[in-house]
């Protein structure tokens, strides 16, 4: 029963070699393209001024492409201006954002302004990278809305990598962000919640704070819990030991998670779910 798991082992690593050095390769380059394709790709470089309430579109081009670069420097950072300018995209002429999400909350920096280099992002001094590959078949829509009351200074920077065709089964990349009020002590706060198709669940960023008059961090002693297709009833599949832990000690933004158990404290949160590889989207 299960599948058997190999030991690491001196032979071991001295058969598979290539592929540890290939994985080194990547892990120490951290804050640059990882794996970059051989193809040529197209930069598209644009400086924007977005007025409240307007929309400005980054990019909008006809597939198929994957992207595989997305960066943004916001000239007026703060939390305000986080959490007010949305960054959304659309794949495929869908009439629906795949991605609706504050740019804030996307990158993982909202409420601190902690610099990080990561595999997939970056929070850097010259901006906000992503490395998620978002392919599209016949079109994409990248566009930013302002909801601050406040102009939005923008640079962007998108590579797109031109191919002949997709696989069949190529899914496309996902973020959704969701606010939730007061969470009373022993309810769920649902991070994710998806049917319908085939996907990986590739990671999230939660921001949240004690309620008012419970000061303290006992929220982070919450079980993480996983549900998995016909899954209902706790223990789940997956459980955690804990909120903090599952974040590696109190980094939060680490993969992850799907429902979050308040088991101590009352508490408020914001989270943002990154999926990629969801074969079903709708328009396809």
């Amino acid at each position: 029963a299960g599948t058997p798991v190999e030991s690491f082992t001196n032979e071991y690593a001295q058969r598979n070699r290539a592929i540890l050095d290939k994985a080194a390769r990547i892990l120490t380059s951290r804050g640059k393209m990882p794996d970059p394709p051989k193809e040529q790709m197209t930069a598209v470089d644009s400086v924007f001024d977005v007025a409240p309430g307007q929309t400005a579109i980054l990019y909008e081009g006809a597939g198929p492409g994957i992207v595989r670069e997305l960066s943004i420097f916001q000239k007026n950072r703060d939390d305000l201006m986080n959490r007010g300018i949305v960054l959304l995209i659309e794949y495929d002429s869908s009439g629906k954002n795949s991605v609706n999400c504050p740019i804030g909350d996307f990158f993982g920096v909202t409420g601190h302004t902690t610099r990080y280099r990561s595999l997939p992002m970056d929070r850097t001094d010259s901006g906000y990278y992503c490395y998620f590959p978002m392919p599209f078949r016949n079109k994409i829509k990248i566009a930013v809305r302002n909801d601050s009351p406040n102009n939005a200074y923008l640079v962007s920077s998108i590579k797109i990598q031109k191919v002949t065709d997709l696989p069949v089964n190529i899914g496309y990349f996902h973020a959704e962000y969701r606010q939730g009020k007061l969470t009373p002590t022993g309810v769920d706060y649902t991070i994710l919640d998806t049917q319908g198709g085939k996907g990986k669940y590739v990671g999230c960023y939660v921001l949240m704070q004690s309620a008012p008059g419970q000061g303290g961090v006992n929220f982070l002693e919450g079980d993480e819990t996983i549900y998995v297709d016909d899954e209902t009833k706790w223990p789940s599949r997956y459980v955690g030991t804990g909120t903090e832990d599952y974040f590696t000690a109190h980094i939060i933004g680490t993969p992850l998670t799907r429902k979050i158990w308040i088991s101590h404290s009352a508490v408020f949160f914001s989270a943002t779910t990154i999926l990629d590889a969801f074969a079903l989207i709708a328009g396809t």
